[in-house]
């Protein structure tokens, strides 16, 4: 059946034609890894050729208005290519919309351009704080600064899921609403799909489709980024995030899918970097540094023996503790070309910036 089916989809692809949901499930099943990944280079390549994208920005976090004095010119941390700063705030900042609105006033004052990061669940927390509608929220954040509605929260749309592991997200039909409005808005916004470690090809099916399905309506999504699942509280290491496998077949298979979204974009900090390098291959064509640990909301349990194991694993600690400060733009860029792909920096708001900008920082 797989190559009936892989045949089927090739000429699709070939033909620049779509898709449909039930060969996007039954992709999800296929064990041919490579021939995934044959399909999956038919878009890619036709859309970017042999260019490889990346997000030149170094990601902070932030709870407190102090915190943002440490960032100043001269900063180590502003080094390797960086040409901006994705700000994403966590705490009392993330609380509402005042908060917000005070923090942009804030990133106003850094030595580089910083954009405010915020997910679907942040806008519609600080719209209901405020009594306020999503449209007026969006409307006020736009008006004190950069902003980026990223794809956090997406989590997998199937309600059952939801319930189980992602209790803190918003329902998604209301993360549906606040990506739409913000595309009203003018707002280029991202997307993205949890996967876990026990594949889910129906459920990832119909997740795809709800995507591609706004993006038909208001062509506002500009990247898709698959987020792999991490599992702190398991005793086996080998349920504690999907396999690289898991990973390059997702990626794929999106690519394939969502056909008029630019990018498809993987996070070194959700897999490990060789993966990220790897998927260029297989469908992605950018790197995210400005993606963490931290923005996955789900923790799949397994029984009793999930509960008695410690809080974290080796498998992944170590990469995502030096990952989750962000990938130097000159490293990514370096590592692209040893990849034989060509090396593209873009900034905040998906503009191309010219190698030379990169490369000087290396001098």
């Amino acid at each position: 059946m797989s190559s009936k089916l892989i045949s089927r989809v090739r000429s699709l692809l070939e033909r620049e034609e779509r898709i449909g949901v039930d060969d996007c499930c039954e992709l999800f099943q296929v064990k041919d890894l490579a021939a995934v990944a044959a399909l999956a280079r038919i878009p890619r390549e036709r859309r970017h050729g042999r260019n490889a994208h990346y997000r030149a920005l170094l990601p902070i976090r932030v709870a407190t208005l102090d915190e943002l004095q440490l960032l100043r010119a001269g900063d180590q941390r502003l080094q390797g290519g960086v040409t901006g700063v994705a700000v994403r705030p966590v705490g009392p900042l993330a609380a509402g919309l005042d908060p917000l609105l005070s923090l942009q006033s804030a990133l106003r004052l850094l030595p580089v351009p910083a954009t405010l990061f915020l997910s679907a669940g942040i806008v519609a927390h600080a719209a209901d704080g405020a009594g306020v509608s999503i449209q007026e929220t969006l409307q006020a954040l736009m008006n004190g600064g950069d902003l980026f509605i990223n794809g956090d929260g997406a989590e997998l749309s199937d309600p059952t899921f939801r319930a189980a592991h992602s209790a803190g997200a918003i329902p998604f039909q209301q993360w549906i609403a606040v990506h739409r409005a913000a595309h009203i808005a003018g707002l280029k916004t991202g997307a993205s799909m949890l996967y876990t470690v026990k594949d889910r090809p129906a459920e990832y099916a119909a997740h795809l489709q709800a995507i591609r399905e706004l993006q038909d309506e208001t062509h506002g999504f500009v990247q898709f980024v698959p987020m792999g699942i991490q599992n702190n509280n398991v005793a086996e290491w080998y349920l504690a995030a999907p396999t690289a496998a898991q990973s390059l077949r997702v990626a794929a298979i999106a690519r394939m899918f969502l056909d008029t979204i630019p990018h498809l974009a993987v996070a070194p900090s959700l897999i490990t970097s060789e993966e990220a390098f790897v998927a260029l291959s297989y469908g992605a064509n950018m790197i995210d540094p400005t993606i963490a640990v931290d923005d996955l909301l789900s923790d799949e349990a397994f029984g009793d023996a999930a509960a008695a194991a410690q809080p974290s694993l080796p498998v992944f600690a170590a990469s995502t503790a030096q990952q989750r400060g962000g990938i130097l733009p000159a490293l990514i860029h370096s590592r692209i070309v040893e990849s034989r792909w060509i090396p593209i920096p873009m900034d905040a708001a998906f503009r191309e910036i010219s190698p030379a900008t990169i490369l000087a920082e290396q001098q």
